[in-house]
């Protein structure tokens, strides 16, 4: 009698992937989840494709680390546990999302689930809420100093009044390890108790003047990273004044509809590499005031910077604005460049021959 021996089973390819890399692909493949929780890449998924990933899945619990709520209703609550369950001790990433206009169902499951996580805030360590219903309660008794894991913080209450706001985020401002802000338009005003000296990264939406700007910015010593958007109240001039040096700043982002001139010529930046300045003047602006190149130039001069990444946004800019803007030898090392503008084949060229060639050919005169 014949036997056929049978073949020994063999371990799928994927799962003799060693576990150090198998685990960063999960880690690539949860990062894609977005901001809709429970979301398809979750390590729920991961781990309901065989026993081995499970394993590996439960194994990781920086897997479970990241919380995504969007308008917490009643099946929240139980996964919200399981969440803080399997990421153990792990700093926290927590990202909710409340309606302007909740139902009853899901307003009644904001406290609960805000209890569940209050009681874990010693662990949070990036916060993203975007509330727009009343303030859950429990939130509002978070004891200063208590948040003590905390790096992070993006905060969007634009309909709470502006008491209950600034008392939130006292609370978050009383962490000594947060390092980032953004508290949205607030109502395009700067809150109080903001430890401006520890940190490295901050959104300002603001109606400030630029002396004001410049405070803040004076008392920012560990900057790495600033988005400023502000409508100054006409041309401010400024009394002399020291230069305010942030010498960690690599990145500056700016959105203005009038002059930052008064700003920017008492700055210097001499980390800076990434520059996004868009400039959008109100109807009626004087064109011969308009153009922000002699301005950025004296920046970028002043700071003796390389620029790495430009993006520049003027609706009054012609293309002689950008050829003046290509000469500036600060900009000769960009990797990425973007202006929305139509140019000739004179433009081209700058942004394809070594600076110095042009120069030498005559295109264009430096400041």
């Amino acid at each position: 009698m014949n036997f056929t021996p049978q073949s020994p089973k063999r371990t799928p390819p994927v799962n003799r992937i060693p576990t150090e890399l198998l685990a960063k692909i999960f880690f690539h493949y949860v990062a894609f989840s977005g901001m809709v929780w429970p979301a398809r890449c979750t390590p729920v998924t991961l781990s309901h494709v065989c026993q081995h990933w499970r394993r590996l899945t439960l194994t990781f619990p920086t897997l479970w680390s990241s919380i995504f709520i969007q308008s917490p209703s009643r099946g929240d609550l139980s996964l919200v546990k399981l969440w803080l369950d399997r990421s153990r001790s792990c700093p926290l990433s927590i990202h909710v999302r409340t309606k302007l206009q909740p139902t009853l169902d899901q307003s009644a499951w904001v406290n609960p689930i805000f209890e569940v996580l209050c009681a874990q805030a010693h662990r949070w360590s990036n916060i993203e809420m975007l509330l727009r219903g009343s303030p859950p309660p429990v939130l509002m008794d978070i004891p200063h100093g208590s948040l003590t894991s905390l790096e992070s913080v993006k905060l969007d209450v634009q309909c709470w009044d502006i008491g209950t706001a600034d008392l939130l985020l006292s609370t978050f401002f009383s962490a000594r390890s947060l390092r980032r802000v953004n508290w949205g338009h607030h109502p395009r005003r700067i809150p109080p108790q903001v430890p401006w000296h520890q940190l490295t990264q901050i959104h300002l939406l603001s109606n400030s003047t630029p002396q004001e700007l410049l405070n803040i910015l004076g008392q920012c010593v560990h900057l790495e990273k600033v988005y400023i958007g502000v409508e100054f109240d006409g041309y401010h001039h400024l009394k002399p004044q020291p230069l305010v040096i942030l010498s960690n700043l690599r990145t500056l982002e700016m959105i203005t509809h009038t002059k930052p001139d008064s700003l920017f010529d008492y700055l210097a930046l001499p980390a800076l590499i990434n520059v996004k300045l868009n400039y959008h003047p109100y109807p009626g602006f004087d064109r011969s005031e308009s153009s922000r190149i002699p301005t950025i130039q004296r920046l970028l001069h002043r700071s003796s910077c390389d620029l790495r990444r430009f993006a520049f946004t003027d609706d009054s800019m012609e293309e002689d604005d950008l050829q003046w803007l290509l000469a500036i030898p600060q900009l000769a090392k960009l990797t990425v460049y973007r202006v929305p503008l139509t140019v000739t084949h004179r433009t081209m060229l700058l942004l394809t021959h070594p600076p110095l060639d042009i120069m030498n050919d005559g295109l264009f005169v430096p400041l």
